[in-house]
């Protein structure tokens, strides 16, 4: 839900409540994750929400970046490794992809990753530094590469696992 506020923030140029809105999001986003695990209050149907839940954030906020840092292409290139590992998740494609649910710790690093990508270009916006924004592009662009590792590390070709 905090997308939208985030998308408008963006579009007035008002960077700094939108990083705001955002480490909002992501903290609370670690917070129900951990608390979930804590009280044993995990289920797939929650793992599968949050995921969802994690890509809409980061995509989202790629796509609305787009007008202010050259983020269109590594939007591009993380759309179908994400597309792919959300469905290799939900629950009727398993059996067909051989998939393991657990979120593996390369996926972890990812999602730290594209948060923390997220976050260098808002502050590159905020200080108007081209060069950290452009940091943030890259920090993006290697999530891309983590991105297409988790969708890897999560099938099981021929019949054998993956090691992480």
């Amino acid at each position: 839900p905090l997308l939208i506020p985030l998308i408008y923030l963006l579009s007035l140029n008002y960077f700094r409540l939108a990083l705001v809105i955002f480490c909002i999001a992501v903290l609370t986003d670690a917070l129900d994750g951990f608390t979930a695990r804590r009280w044993r209050a995990t289920s797939t149907n929650g793992a599968i929400l949050d995921t969802i839940a994690d890509k809409i954030l980061y995509l989202g906020s790629l796509w609305a970046l787009r007008d202010f840092a050259p983020t269109s292409l590594v939007f591009l290139l993380t759309v179908p490794s994400e597309v792919m590992l959300t469905a290799i998740r939900f629950p009727p494609l398993k059996g067909r992809w051989r998939a393991k649910i657990p979120a593996t710790r390369i996926g972890k690093r990812k999602a730290a990753t594209q948060y923390a990508a997220v976050m260098i270009i808002m502050f590159g916006l905020i200080l108007e530094r081209r060069l950290i924004m452009l940091s943030g592009v890259s920090v993006a662009a290697l999530a891309v590469i983590l991105s297409w590792a988790s969708l890897y590390s999560h099938c099981n070709w021929k019949n054998k696992a993956v090691p992480l």
